[in-house]
């Protein structure tokens, strides 16, 4: 064998050893968390499968419509919200269950529409337990969807969450005290379960480092993972987005029970804390506390845009 071939040889035994060295390199996963059972997804997943759909035109639904797909979907959601007194985590993804996974999931945000319609029912006819009830589960839907999951389930879980915001949204200028500070004490609440995007991140890394060939383990680390996070990062700004609105919803609705019961605008943030938050919510890009109350109808309310956001027209 002539020199040339032998400096090759050694060339291309020394890139599979580091390549092997890599591989072996590559730090260990954090542990999963656990499998509850009953697992409240499943009762998500078989609530899905229950959905009677009611056809409608894109852009279109009007409150009849609402009203006939919940009026024909009751079943389901009753046992949505058995699946949400339960402790709910996504199950691991594997190549034998992926697609029938991803199909199971597109269900998810008809159950989604369907609290979100059921809140505006209540809204409109102005039973405002009924709505904050609604409305507040939706959110604690759309927060578990993306419990364990990976970046589909995350994107789920944003669409989910925007629609469950969308009744109380529209509610903020006329519902009264009591269920107002009801409504943000909740939403606090479900503030703090909320899974951090890092960790669906790293489940997505997972799901590739268990069950593919360790080439495909090296390729993700050198190259797939830089080329993919294009993908994160608008994932993550679209997350960051429905953080936001939620956490300045929140802050809206106290503001809402302060004006309401003591016929002012509360003066700042702080003011609300601890009678009607247990703390200010934060931004989630600068992760300090929202500062400025947003574009709220109450008596006597500042109308101050917060910052980061669009003045409400």
């Amino acid at each position: 064998m002539s020199r040339r071939k032998l400096a090759w040889l050694a060339f291309a035994l020394v890139w599979i050893l580091g390549l092997v060295v890599y591989a072996i390199r590559i730090p260990p996963m954090p542990a999963r968390e656990p499998i509850p059972n009953p697992n409240g997804y499943q009762d998500f997943l078989a609530a899905g499968a229950m959905l009677v759909d009611v056809p409608v035109q894109r852009g279109k639904e009007t409150p009849e419509s609402i009203g006939a797909y919940v009026a024909s979907n009751q079943p389901a959601l009753e046992r949505l919200r058995i699946g949400l007194a339960r402790p709910s985590v996504v199950p691991p993804y594997h190549p034998t269950n992926a697609q029938a996974h991803l199909d199971e999931i597109a269900a998810t945000k008809g159950l989604a529409r369907l609290l979100a319609g059921d809140a505006d029912i209540a809204r409109r006819s102005q039973d405002w337990d009924r709505l904050v009830t609604n409305s507040t589960q939706g959110v604690d839907f759309g927060l578990r969807l993306a419990r364990g999951g990976v970046m589909i389930d995350q994107m789920i879980a944003n669409a989910a969450e925007n629609m469950a915001r969308v009744p109380l949204e529209k509610a903020i200028d006329e519902i009264p005290a009591v269920p107002a500070r009801k409504a943000a004490l909740a939403l606090a609440r479900l503030d703090a379960t909320r899974e951090p995007f890092r960790s669906v991140k790293l489940n997505e890394e997972d799901f590739v480092r268990r069950h593919s060939p360790w080439t495909t383990r090296i390729a993700w680390h050198l190259f797939l993972r830089r080329m993919t996070q294009k993908t994160f990062d608008r994932t993550e700004e679209n997350v960051n987005g429905a953080i936001f609105a939620t956490r300045n919803l929140t802050l809206n609705l106290a503001a809402r029970a302060y004006a309401v019961e003591h016929g002012q605008a509360p003066p700042n943030p702080e003011t609300l804390v601890p009678e009607y938050l247990p703390a200010v919510p934060k931004n989630p890009l600068t992760d300090k506390p929202l500062t400025r109350f947003y574009s709220i109808t109450m008596p006597a309310a500042a109308q101050i845009p917060l910052e980061g956001a669009p003045a409400r027209r």
